[in-house]
């Protein structure tokens, strides 16, 4: 974790790793299989998430960003990604060490 053991991580691109590969699907659907797959004792196991969500049509896009709008909102974010990370990483670790 970047906050922890690897200061030289870039968060965002970590989050990005984990958000395209998540968990393997037979794993995730399968609530019998997977109890590491629940947030908490109070929160149902992913496959009970991922059925209802199934279950949901998809709502069409409220907004379409251009490609030129897009990489420039990309751009923006880059810059800000180092100064966010760091408020990140030392806000979790003022609430680590309390």
């Amino acid at each position: 974790m970047a906050a922890l053991n690897e200061p030289d991580t870039d968060l965002f691109l970590e989050l990005r790793r984990a958000v395209l590969q998540p968990p393997a699907a037979s794993q995730a659907l399968d609530p019998e299989r997977s109890p590491e797959y629940r947030l908490d004792p109070t929160h149902p196991p992913i496959a009970y998430r991922i059925r209802f969500l199934q279950t949901r049509a998809a709502a069409p896009p409220k907004l379409l960003l251009s490609s030129s709008d897009a990489e420039e909102l990309e751009r923006e974010l880059r810059e800000l990604a180092p100064a966010v990370q760091k408020a990140l990483v030392e806000q979790y670790r003022r609430r680590l060490y309390r």
